[in-house]
């Protein structure tokens, strides 16, 4: 069976080429600088890097917890954890870079093209229902807030199934999962799409997710090393 990594990689490069035609347009009629940065960089998106190797011994020397990050088809790179605030998780990459998680969920960006620089749900998310083995069977609903645009409390709406098992290789340690689908939209900024979010079957830790952050940066993949 052909994973659903693999299938997204497909359908980056077709989103992001259509994304980027958008922007390239927007960047024609613009004087805003900023758009020239997001459309170069989707760009670099779509065409791809290669993948830098990383080495598990070397990662588990380091003494933070780490994690494996790639947007589209960028170059993977490695994240360190620099902070913890309450159930906020800060990653810092050598970019400078900056990625917020909660309960593995990406809330918070800062210095990329589109940030999202807000998150708020007065429900529990179904990521930490989940991970507690709980059965979650209803809708979930958060708001986001988005930069450049001035796009504060975006409503999103999801519902989150069970897929499949499925057995990761993530630096040559196999993990058995469970891959769960969350089917998302918001009807505001028009956009909809599917996160995935692989659990390891022993623990009920995220081991794995695949997620869109804003309606035109393509899915961040991530992976837990450590």
């Amino acid at each position: 069976m052909k994973s659903i990594t693999n299938q997204f990689q497909s359908q980056i490069k077709l989103r992001g080429l259509i994304v980027g035609i958008s922007f390239l347009f927007l960047s024609g009629c613009s004087q805003n600088s900023s758009l020239g940065v997001v459309g170069k960089s989707l760009e670099m998106a779509f065409y791809g890097h290669p993948d830098a190797e990383f080495d598990r011994g070397y990662i588990e020397s380091i003494p933070y917890d780490s994690m494996i990050l790639k947007i589209g088809m960028g170059p993977k790179s490695l994240v360190i954890h620099s902070k913890t605030l309450n159930q906020d998780v800060h990653w810092m990459a050598a970019d400078y870079s900056l990625y917020v998680t909660r309960y593995g969920r990406i809330v918070k960006t800062a210095n990329l093209p589109i940030n999202r620089v807000g998150y708020d749900s007065r429900q529990p998310d179904p990521i930490s229902q989940i991970e507690q083995g709980k059965v979650w069977n209803y809708d979930f609903y958060y708001e986001v807030d988005l930069q450049p645009g001035n796009f504060y409390a975006t409503p999103v709406r999801s519902k989150f199934y069970f897929e499949d098992v499925e057995e990761l290789d993530i630096l040559g340690v196999k993990y058995k999962t469970k891959r769960y689908v969350e089917k998302f939209s918001s009807e505001k900024v028009y956009w909809k799409g599917e996160n995935y979010f692989w659990f390891d079957a022993d623990t009920g830790h995220l081991r794995q997710s695949l997620q869109f952050v804003d309606p035109k940066t393509p899915a961040f993949l991530t992976q837990k090393v450590r």
